[in-house]
């Protein structure tokens, strides 16, 4: 089945204008020439209504002139006033038709016609007509003076003046007869101008007359002509139609048996096929899989671009709209349009039968299909892809939980079982220390604001010392981000439970890393237990009721190495001395508790108080600097109590230092005196710190603050300070047992 293109339309219009061109010439002349006709015919019955005005005001200035005379001889004639006065008065309006009427004649005005109505007087131009008007007028313009004093008398006043009366008879008597035989003439001219201007229009019209006729017979023959031909071309046109009826036929079998095939692609293939116009409207034709993948029934013809838009995030929505109008512009190369799609994977997000909403996947690619140089359609498929991303975002989760299982078990596997499972126990003691405190911080229980922080912030950091002391350094960098989130919250002046929602999405973060850890640490003992039976173990997680016994005190080793990590990292030489300390002989919490508290210590006394090697030498000291944990016996120890000491030969306590920090702080006030054990207690203070700079070692204000609550606080305990600035700075500690 053949189509017309637009481009055929304009060669089909020309034929037809040629083909019917001498119909069409003979049909606007016939147009032309009856309009003329009316034309002038109008023409000539307006000129005729003006002539006869003309006529009729020639004519009645012959009369005016002939009752201006008879109103002087009777005004003359009259003895009593009011004879006079109905002269007069006659004479006035005889005198000022005649005058305005010929003036009309002279120059072209509004006069007053024999129906007393104001009507416009035409200029008289024919030059014949004219000889007599303005001879007239030359004989008038006297004539009008002489009778301006007889009319200018006032009403009732008698006689007239015989000077103003004679000379205005005279004249009249003297030129009367000239005025009306110009009248005359001018009438009659004026009646032959007329008669000469009809007799030319009716020749125009009989002219006009003879051309429609002509017209008519030869746009009638032509019609006869053209009418026969038809004929034979409608002949001619029925054979080929014929014969195109059974081409077309033939074809409309092969457009079926294509249609067919193509119904049977778009029926199979998975995949979501169309095409759309530059108003972006879906075609009728596509693909079935297009109705499951948009979730409309009948998209054709409905706007992709307004489908997408109900699925699709504003921002993702306006890239797609700009794209589009990419796509339809011509000037832009194909190859880098298609390359910048914003759609070629984006999520949808559907209404869901059952409410909400639904996400898929979904990929989409752009072709252009060319009509010329112009781009007339955008071949679009999409897939739902969603299965496919589901899939492979569990492999990559499966991966990176493979990765971070690699990377935990990398970073325990220097630490000893026994230490591991202490670790670990502390850690899930405080874990659920923190779900207490988020809590009631959320319901608006126990402790809540700072004191609810203070408490958190003494978990995390417990958490984080004990890492650093086995030298996990991933779950000491996780408890230092949490500080982090914990120290924002510190400088709010209020804090609600949704605050507290970071801090609780790190805590699980942490419980879910310390559970893959016991996870590993179990399946590493299965597979020693498989391999071979080893002598039973000690308990791996340490409790009051079942503590942890180890065989040897080793907190010696990990807080020397934990003296070393530190020491290196902030640039200083030290000395570690552990005398006659062992924790063997507590409980599992006492022995927890004595621990944490060397550990806090130990990060406060390399952080705070030991200089480096050149500020020793400066300051006339060893260069390298002595770190030392003692047990205390004799008198300095108590009785039932467990007590050791703690001492550095550093800096000291900086009691200017701590005044000015805590004059800040708002602990002291300014100038207000502080003897130096006031001073020396401030360093316990909750979010106290002299450091200038946060670091993952000091600045919290932390540290201290655990140590006076684990002695002092929960065990009841004693802790005294000995300093001397400059020289050192030393910690007893007697804790009941």
């Amino acid at each position: 089945m053949t189509q017309t293109s637009p481009s055929s339309l304009p060669a089909a219009t020309g034929g037809f204008t040629r083909k019917y061109a001498p119909l069409l010439i003979g049909a606007a002349l016939f147009l032309v020439l009856n309009f003329i006709v009316l034309f002038f015919s109008y023409q000539g019955a307006t000129a005729a209504k003006v002539d006869a005005l003309a006529i009729n005001l020639a004519g009645r200035q012959r009369m005016l002139s002939q009752r201006l005379v008879k109103t002087l001889l009777k005004a003359q004639a009259a003895t009593d006033p009011k004879g006079i006065d109905e002269a007069l008065k006659e004479m006035a309006l005889s005198q000022r038709l005649f005058d305005t009427t010929l003036q009309g004649f002279d120059q072209g005005a509004l006069v007053t016609g024999g129906d007393g109505k104001d009507v416009f007087l035409k200029k008289i131009n024919y030059a014949p007509a004219r000889t007599p008007l303005e001879d007239a007028i030359k004989l008038w313009s006297p004539y009008k003076d002489l009778l301006a004093p007889l009319l200018a008398l006032p009403a009732g006043g008698g006689s007239l003046p015989e000077a103003a009366l004679k000379p205005a008879i005279g004249y009249a008597s003297a030129n009367n007869l000239k005025i009306l035989a110009l009248m005359n003439d001018m009438t009659f001219k004026l009646e032959e101008d007329s008669r000469r201007r009809a007799t030319t229009l009716q020749t125009v019209q009989l002219s006009i007359f003879a051309m429609i006729v002509i017209d008519g017979c030869f746009f009638f023959y032509f019609a006869l002509v053209r009418l026969r031909h038809s004929d034979r071309q409608e002949h001619e046109a029925s054979e080929k139609i014929a014969l195109s009826n059974a081409e077309l036929a033939i074809t409309t079998e092969h457009l079926s048996q294509a249609k067919a095939e193509t119904d049977s692609i778009f029926e199979t293939v998975r995949q979501g096929i169309f095409l759309i116009d530059e108003n972006y409207l879906i075609s009728e034709q596509h693909s079935s899989e297009l109705h499951a993948i948009l979730g409309v029934a009948q998209p054709g013809g409905q706007s992709l671009l307004h489908l997408l838009k109900q699925v699709l995030p504003e921002k993702q929505f306006t890239m797609a709209r700009d794209y589009f109008a990419l796509l339809f512009n011509a000037d832009k190369r194909e190859k880098q349009v298609v390359k910048v799609n914003p759609l070629a994977q984006v999520e949808a997000h559907f209404p869901s039968p059952g409410g909400g909403l639904a996400t898929k996947t979904l990929q989409f690619s752009f072709r252009r299909v060319y009509k010329g140089q112009a781009v007339a359609r955008i071949f679009v498929s999409v897939s739902d892809v969603s299965q496919q991303v589901q899939l492979e975002a569990r492999l990559r989760e499966s991966e990176q939980k493979k990765e971070r299982q690699l990377e935990l078990l990398l970073s325990i596997l220097h630490v000893e079982p026994a230490r591991l499972a202490e670790f670990l126990a502390l850690s899930e003691r405080e874990l659920s220390r923190q779900t207490t405190l988020l809590r009631e911080g959320e319901n608006g229980q126990g402790e809540t604001g700072p004191r609810t922080l203070e408490a958190l912030f003494r978990s995390v950091h417990n958490i984080k010392g004990n890492a650093a002391l086995l030298q996990i350094t991933h779950f000491e960098t996780l408890a230092h981000e949490m500080e982090d989130q914990l120290a924002d919250l510190r400088k709010r002046p209020a804090i609600t439970g949704d605050d507290l929602l970071p801090v609780v999405v790190r805590q699980a973060a942490l419980t879910a890393d310390l559970a893959e850890v016991r996870e590993l640490v179990e399946k590493l003992a299965s597979i020693q237990r498989g391999i071979a039976r080893p002598a039973p173990l000690p308990p791996t997680v340490a409790t009051e009721e079942a503590p942890a016994v180890p065989t040897t005190d080793d907190l010696a080793n990990s807080l020397q190495q934990l003296a070393t990590t530190l020491a290196g990292r902030h640039g200083c030489d030290l000395r570690f001395v552990f005398d006659g300390l062992d924790t063997r002989t507590l409980r599992g919490p006492q022995r927890d508790l004595v621990r944490d508290v060397c550990i806090q210590l130990v990060r406060n006394s390399i952080a705070h108080g030991i200089e480096s090697s050149e500020q020793r030498r400066a300051a006339g000291k060893p260069p390298q600097a002595t770190l030392s944990i003692r047990a205390l016996s004799g008198p300095a120890a108590r009785p039932g109590c467990f007590s050791f000491a703690f001492r550095d030969d550093g800096r000291g306590l900086q009691f200017e230092k701590i005044r000015a920090k805590a004059t800040a702080a708002g602990l002291l006030s300014p100038g207000e005196a502080a003897e130096p054990a006031r001073l020396a207690g401030l360093i316990f203070a909750p979010g106290f710190s002299t450091a200038d700079t946060t670091t993952t070692d000091a600045g919290r204000g932390i540290g201290m603050d655990i140590v006076k609550r684990r002695v002092v606080n929960d065990s009841g305990g004693e802790i005294k300070i000995a300093t001397a600035p400059g020289q050192f700075c030393e910690f007893q500690f007697h804790v009941p047992v």
